[in-house]
């Protein structure tokens, strides 16, 4: 039989080896059916230590309120001062809080959490999303894209031979409320030529552009191709936002808060403390009295780990 050719490095079998399960779209994102058969272990495991972990924890403590299933089911949030920490227990979503941190709000009808993401590199969160485009993408379009494989391949981030700034600097985030409305897709899309007058044109967008939605998230962002967008050198290029699967189905978007950003992905240093705010909404309240015995035997109740702050105060316990 042919020997697998790794479609990123490009080396075969037995100098690399092709055993782990390399995710087409990172299983981070709740993707468990879309893999990738040429890409070898050593690019897998690259990308999941530099970019990957930084997806992680751009999304933070957003990947346990919205449920988001990775390699061992939906991840904890827990602060650095063991002030807070957030399950997805064996029936809800439980929270455990030290009183008087200004973790949380807590109102009739919802939560509100101020928490805080880990540090993470916003350059890094940009390739993860590249390195999903590239793995989705039909061979014969992924060969024009040389350039791009060699940048993604670089281990130092903060070093590179390519200035792709500029294309970090647009991305298109949306939020859609609610449990879990989006499944996990993606789409690729191509920049098309045009006949006027007899010769080619060239529309003024970006060559390829990228989508992915799961769960509450949806994110478009330009694949870099430094030969094929040559031509958009000293040109307004523009940039449109694609409808999302929200946009197209109404039913999606009832009753739902949508929120939009364009962020800034092109910051290769680490960016630190960065605030999550978010908000939890219930149908009910209700206090339980009584002894409910410690935070060790709440938590084994509940089937998650008990919290434990760095110093000694007050426990309170809220669940959701």
């Amino acid at each position: 039989s042919a020997k697998k050719v790794c479609r990123f490095c490009g080396r075969t079998s037995p100098e690399v080896s092709f055993r782990k399960a390399a995710h087409a779209l990172s299983e981070l994102v709740g993707n468990k059916r879309i893999f990738l058969r040429n890409e070898c272990d050593e690019c897998n495991e690259l990308f999941g230590k530099l970019y990957e972990d930084a997806f992680s924890k751009y999304l933070g403590p957003a990947r346990t309120i919205a449920q988001i299933d990775g390699k061992e089911g939906t991840p904890s949030y827990k602060n650095e001062e063991g002030t807070i920490r957030i399950d997805v227990g064996d029936k809800r979503t439980v929270i455990q809080e030290v009183t008087g941190n200004g973790n949380i709000d807590l109102h009739e009808d919802h939560i509100d959490m101020h928490l805080i993401k880990e540090s993470y590199s916003p350059l890094a969160v940009y390739k993860a999303l590249v390195i999903m485009a590239l793995s989705i993408m039909p061979y014969n379009e992924f060969k024009a894209f040389k350039e791009i494989v060699e940048w993604v391949l670089e281990k130092d981030i903060k070093k590179s031979k390519y200035d792709l700034s500029c294309y970090a600097s647009e991305i298109i985030e949306r939020f859609l409320a609610g449990a879990k409305p989006l499944p996990v897709q993606a789409w690729l899309f191509r920049r098309k030529s045009i006949i006027t007058s007899g010769t080619w044109e060239v529309y003024d967008v970006p060559y390829c552009q990228f989508i992915l939605e799961f769960d509450n998230f949806s994110f478009q962002i330009i694949v870099p191709n430094i030969q094929k967008d040559a031509v958009l050198w000293n040109r307004k290029v523009n940039v449109p936002a694609f409808p999302s699967s929200f946009d197209v189905r109404p039913e999606l978007r009832k009753n739902r808060d949508i929120g939009s950003a364009i962020c800034n992905f092109s910051n290769p240093e680490k960016v630190k403390g960065e605030r999550a705010e978010l908000s939890l909404q219930f149908e009910h309240r209700e206090e339980q009295g009584g002894d409910l015995g410690t935070v060790e035997e709440m938590a084994k109740r509940e089937g998650v780990k008990p919290l434990k702050p760095k110093q000694s105060k007050s426990m309170n316990n809220e669940e959701s």
